[in-house]
């Protein structure tokens, strides 16, 4: 009975992020919603596409990230084999379409994973006359866990 008591609050708080950004409500949608709220990093789009294969197609796939991404749910993460990959967006910092993601991003060489440096602090240079629309800081090298490898 517990499973599904917490079952049904991963549901509940898709349902209601979905509803506060003014999303409309699909099963998919919710589904696609708990694995970002579930996962405790970035999520490459191919794996997404291949675990939801037999629900929906891929185009799906897309225009539910895309909505995501568009409405502040998701960012793109960068990855070291130019997969898209995605990640929840702190609703603190991002409370509405206006992403602000002025943080750095570490990404592992042997693991793949990225991580955000939420202490990493940014700061956009002026340049006259020029609109910078995104800063984007990359480290790489090897995570704390297969550094010990």
């Amino acid at each position: 009975m517990r499973f599904v008591y917490i079952r049904t609050m991963k549901i509940h708080n898709a349902n209601k992020l979905i509803s506060e950004k003014k999303i409309r409500t699909t099963s998919f949608r919710i589904k696609l919603l708990n694995c970002f709220l579930e996962s405790k990093g970035s999520i490459r789009i191919d794996k997404l596409i291949e675990k939801y294969k037999y629900i929906v197609n891929k185009t799906t796939v897309y225009r539910a990230l895309q909505c995501f991404e568009n409405k502040g749910l998701i960012h793109k993460v960068p990855d070291n084999n130019n997969i898209t990959k995605y990640s929840l967006c702190d609703m603190k910092k991002c409370p509405n379409e206006l992403h602000s993601h002025s943080h750095g991003h570490f990404v592992c060489y042997a693991c793949d994973k990225t991580y955000c440096l939420e202490d990493f602090e940014m700061r956009k240079p002026s340049f006259s006359g020029h609109i910078i629309k995104e800063i984007k800081v990359i480290y790489e090298g090897y995570c704390k866990a297969c550094n010990n490898i």
